[in-house]
């Protein structure tokens, strides 16, 4: 049947995935159930899935095992659970070379829900199991930012940890209620949130680490009160108009550069002599401490933390319209207004105290 439907409409998945935790027997995990036949099954499982997505020829593989964790560590061999974990990616990277299969494998951290915790609760987890077991050239992440509300973290924390080590897959785009200790999937309408999201994933597609993975999907929805048809519609709408409203005021941070130079301005210390020694890891505990004999104490600078805030709503909540051909630019001079230069002003002082 989806063959069919694929046929008529000429539409690829952007993602297909194996169910492994709805069925009664994966109560107790997948690749991590104590029994062996669960694995083994599991394993059997995802071989079937692989193989359809490769006939529709779907964009990404997702790895999803909310049911591969504990509930109480007194009955766990963790370790084991977790080497049958990556056993399980070593399968599926070795069956994906097998039969071809040109999409992208994706792993989907989530921190519990229904286990008390899970094994690859978050996005520096799943990459340290994925870089111990040797798969981190086979695999990327599937960030769902709103779980990382889950954890008290920033809605972005997940998208910046696994960009840094170029391990960003996919972005899911439903929120939490920050206040709501548990997924509640609501549609995002947070365009401050949004908009720190979008700009790392769009230096991600256009920086020195390019990639070319992927996406944003649409997991969220409306709530139970809101049980007619077009309020699906609203809830879709409203999640798309967010990010899009995103991509536009994080291409306006990119394309003026205010805020990579002023990255660049904080960590010019390691450009050259011994903060560049240090940086390249080139340098050793004596060397150190001779530095310090020879140089002193440490000359501490503001972060202008609060300055940097006050920018990034200058940016999200610009006082000026945008003009009808927008292409990163404002209307008229407004470009050069009075926030901005007081802005690349503080840069200048700091750069001179340095």
């Amino acid at each position: 049947m989806a063959c069919n439907l694929q046929q008529q409409s000429g539409m690829r998945p952007l993602y297909f995935a194996a169910d492994l935790f709805s069925h009664p027997r994966y109560m107790n995990g997948a690749a991590t159930n104590p029994n062996f036949h669960v694995f083994a099954y599991a394993c059997a499982q995802v071989k079937r899935a692989m193989d359809m997505a490769k006939r529709l020829q779907a964009e990404n593989f997702v790895f999803f095992h909310p049911r591969d964790g504990y509930q109480n560590p007194l009955q766990r061999q963790i370790y084991r659970d977790i080497q049958h974990l990556g056993h399980l990616y070593r399968m599926a990277a070795q069956y994906k070379d097998k039969i071809g299969y040109k999409g992208h494998l994706l792993i989907q951290p989530k921190p519990f829900g229904p286990l008390r915790h899970q094994y690859e609760s978050d996005a520096m987890s799943t990459m340290q199991m994925l870089r111990h077991f040797g798969m981190e050239r086979s695999y990327k992440l599937y960030v769902k930012p709103a779980w990382s509300r889950m954890m008290g973290r920033p809605y972005h924390h997940d998208v910046y940890m696994a960009s840094a080590f170029s391990m960003l897959g996919l972005v899911d785009t439903a929120d939490n209620y920050p206040e709501a200790n548990g997924s509640s999937d609501i549609c995002a309408a947070n365009v401050h949130d949004a908009t720190i999201v979008m700009k790392c994933y769009m230096e991600q597609k256009t920086g020195s680490n390019k990639s070319d993975y992927g996406g944003f999907t649409l997991s969220c929805r409306v709530r139970r009160e809101s049980f007619e048809p077009r309020d699906m519609f609203h809830g879709m709408i409203l999640t798309m108009d967010t990010y899009a409203c995103a991509l536009k005021k994080a291409a306006r941070m990119l394309s003026d550069g205010c805020f990579a130079r002023n990255l660049q301005q904080r960590y010019i210390s390691y450009k050259s002599g011994f903060g560049e020694k240090l940086d390249k890891g080139s340098t050793s505990f004596e060397e150190c401490e001779e530095y310090i004999r020879s140089h002193g104490d440490v000359q501490v600078h503001s972060s202008r933390h609060e300055h940097h805030e006050q920018m990034v709503n200058y940016y999200v909540y610009p006082s000026v319209k945008y003009s009808a051909g927008y292409s990163g630019r404002l209307l008229g001079s407004s470009w050069k207004s009075t926030e901005r230069l007081q802005y690349e002003t503080a840069n200048e002082i700091s750069s001179d105290s340095t």
